[in-house]
């Protein structure tokens, strides 16, 4: 998941940021480790508000992430998990996908 930092540093393109996934990587990464992060990365966040959703059935986090990502004009998200956007119309791509300079 670095390299999406890393490249992001590189100005290779620009990170959505939502309250949903700010909380996500709370979840996954030390909170002073969050903070130092989005402090390297801050001129090249685009936030996007984040609004109450009445999502139904299964992978509701996902759902949300797909729609903020549509709502942000996103390229792409980045994900383990590509079959929980199926129904979306937003590419997705794995963290090691990254590592190619033609993901688009």
């Amino acid at each position: 998941m670095f390299e999406v930092f890393k490249r992001t540093l590189n100005c290779e393109f620009y990170i959505l940021l939502s309250n949903h996934l700010l909380s996500e990587l709370h979840r996954n990464i030390a909170e002073k480790d969050t903070q130092m992060l989005l402090q390297w990365l801050k001129k090249k966040i685009v936030t996007v508000e984040d609004e109450y959703f009445d999502i139904k059935g299964d992978n509701k986090s996902d759902t949300k992430h797909a729609i903020l990502a549509l709502k942000g004009d996103a390229d792409f998200i980045v994900t383990r998990n590509k079959n929980h956007f199926l129904n979306f119309s937003i590419k997705t791509v794995l963290p090691e996908e990254l590592r190619s300079r033609h993901i688009f």
